[in-house]
């Protein structure tokens, strides 16, 4: 089965966002959907291994935020490529919340529901959630981002791999496992899809066997900052440390790239 079937799909991008005590957490979805006008409901997909997901279990409320093409990829890398578990994702933002309490996107997204979950079904890998919408608000006219969008205007392209390198490439963030065999119940490491989302390298892939340009000490000189050629990560700094490693997906600093 060609799983890139998937991406033909049109889905919009969200920040889902939740609150429980005092604590704030959020993640990016594109599995929210209008299902019923009278009363208005919305379904909601999100992975059973997300913190978001166990925090609107247990509060059953949340905020969607519909994110617009404005968004960065930093936006997606706080949210999307690290665990409410392990940070605070909101540590450092100024939060904006609605009337029930939560946080919503206020820069970068076009609208925001307010949401109170009805029912709730397992789906396996993911948990449906249908909550009806206790609230609403159009914050601007700019543009939505679809999931197609995301992938070909703001997610950093796979970084090429050595020829030799026998492995497998996460279609959707481009983590490249090495190795001729991916385990059935493999995780990316660094965006959490599962092995369905892999493809192999094959040796005709040109985008996976075209050789990655050496770091030298004449390009290093030069950069404005540092590019993790795994998860896309940029650090905004002239100087990379040895012993730096990636705050969003762990790699060590022979990873990153220089960015003129």
């Amino acid at each position: 089965m060609d799983s890139a079937a998937l991406f033909k799909i049109q889905y919009g991008l969200f920040l889902i966002s939740t609150r429980e005590g005092e604590r704030d957490n959020a993640c990016v979805s594109n599995v929210l959907a209008q299902v019923a006008s009278s009363p208005l409901r919305v379904s909601l997909a999100i992975s059973k291994r997300n913190f978001t997901c166990e925090l609107i279990e247990r509060t059953g409320r949340f905020n969607a935020s519909t994110l617009t093409v404005e968004a960065p990829f930093s936006l997606y890398e706080r949210f999307g490529f690290q665990s409410g578990r392990d940070v605070d994702k909101f540590a450092g933002l100024e939060t904006v919340r609605s009337a029930n309490g939560l946080v919503y996107e206020p820069r970068f997204a076009n609208a925001y529901l307010s949401c109170k979950v009805v029912e709730s079904l397992d789906l396996g890998s993911h948990r449906l959630f249908i909550a009806e919408v206790e609230d609403a608000a159009v914050l601007s006219d700019v543009e939505s981002a679809t999931y197609e969008y995301y992938r070909s205007n703001v997610k950093p392209k796979p970084a090429p791999v050595a020829t030799d390198v026998k492995g497998w490439r996460c279609s959707v963030c481009g983590y490249v496992h090495e190795g001729a065999e991916l385990p059935a119940n493999f995780v990316c490491p660094v965006c959490k899809h599962d092995a369905s989302y892999f493809v192999k390298i094959e040796e005709n892939d040109a985008a996976s066997t075209a050789k990655a340009e050496p770091t030298t000490s004449s390009n290093a000189s030069n950069a404005n900052g540092w590019r993790c050629s795994v998860c896309g990560y940029l650090r905004k700094e002239s100087e990379l440390p040895a012993d730096y490693v990636c705050p969003v997906c762990g790699v060590a600093a022979e990873k990153f790239k220089p960015v003129g």
